[in-house]
Parts: C-alpha cells; sequence; structure tokens
C-alpha cells in the first residue's frame, strides 16, 4: 500500500517534497514537521517558495540539525544575484551571504560532473522559467505533488540534486 504524500501548497513544492523525501525514509514524524513549520521559516517568501541556494540552510533549521543535505548544482554567480535580487529584493545580501556559508561548508558544490548520490533524492527540475523539486525514487519513479509518478518528462530539465543524510 502505498503511503500518504503531501501535496504542494501555492509556490511550496520543496516543502512538500522534502516532506514526502522523509516520508519515504521512513521518518513521518520529521515530514510531518517540516510540513506543518515551513511557510514559518525566515527564508520563506510571503509566496512560499524558497531560492535554491537556501535548500540546505532551510533542511539544517527545519530538521533541528538531524539531517543535513549536500546539493549539486551548477550556480553561476549571476544566476544566484539575479534569483536573489527576485526571491528576497530586500534581503539579497544576507541571503547571499548564507549561500555562501552553505558552499564553504560543502553543502552547496557547484558540480557540472555526474553525480553519485543516494535515493531517495530531491531533484530541482525546470519548469518553464521556474524551479520545480521532486523526490527521486529511483528506476524511473517520483514523488510530484504529493503523487508517485512512474517517469520524468523529458522536456523538463535537471538544475540539482539534493542528497540527504541523517547525521
Amino acid at each position: 500500500m502505498e503511503p500518504d504524500y503531501f501535496p504542494n501548497r501555492e509556490l511550496e513544492c520543496y516543502s512538500s517534497a522534502l516532506a514526502n523525501l522523509f516520508v519515504e525514509m521512513g521518518d513521518r514524524p520529521t515530514a510531518q514537521t517540516v510540513f506543518e513549520n515551513y511557510r514559518g521559516h525566515r527564508l520563506v517568501s510571503e509566496r512560499g517558495n524558497l531560492h535554491l541556494g537556501l535548500a540546505t540552510r532551510v533542511l539544517l533549521d527545519l530538521t533541528n540539525k538531524r539531517y543535513s543535505g549536500t546539493l549539486y548544482v551548477n550556480m553561476s554567480g549571476e544566476y544566484l544575484k539575479e534569483a536573489t535580487g527576485i526571491c528576497f529584493a530586500n534581503r539579497s545580501d544576507e541571503i547571499l551571504e548564507i549561500i555562501k556559508e552553505e558552499m564553504e561548508n560543502g553543502r552547496i558544490i557547484d558540480n557540472q560532473d555526474p553525480v553519485n548520490y543516494t535515493r531517495p533524492a530531491l531533484f530541482i527540475v525546470g519548469v518553464g522559467n521556474m524551479g520545480h523539486w521532486v523526490v527521486d525514487l529511483g528506476g524511473g519513479s517520483f514523488i510530484d505533488n504529493g503523487h508517485k509518478k512512474s517517469y520524468i518528462p523529458s522536456t523538463l530539465d535537471l538544475y540539482g540534486i539534493l542528497d540527504v543524510k541523517r547525521l
């Protein structure tokens, strides 16, 4: 029997994907906590979206440092500045500093090479000009918007992989 997954709420695909990752990892209490507390996190925008470079910090915070992740992504300096201005125009210096700390601590790795990661993991994929988080289960299966699917449409571009580990 398939577990109950968490659906997306508005632009909160990171919260539902992260919660669903914890469901797959067998940690339903953490999944529930992440899903319920995501919107109140200080790094989440008013609309519920999250800058890609903040994913690892929000993961640490929402799990009380019980889980950590490594984000493998191709993120240029220009992209960082542009995306930060869109998400957090009045806090861009603070956000860029947090992203710099995450990179210095090895939680964000600028990478264009193939990555070895443990499934389940989170994928950030491109949908139009937006990023969208899904859970990669392996074997062509993934969870998107609270539903298990058996393929990733070829029209999606893979922006990055977040490999999550329990500390």
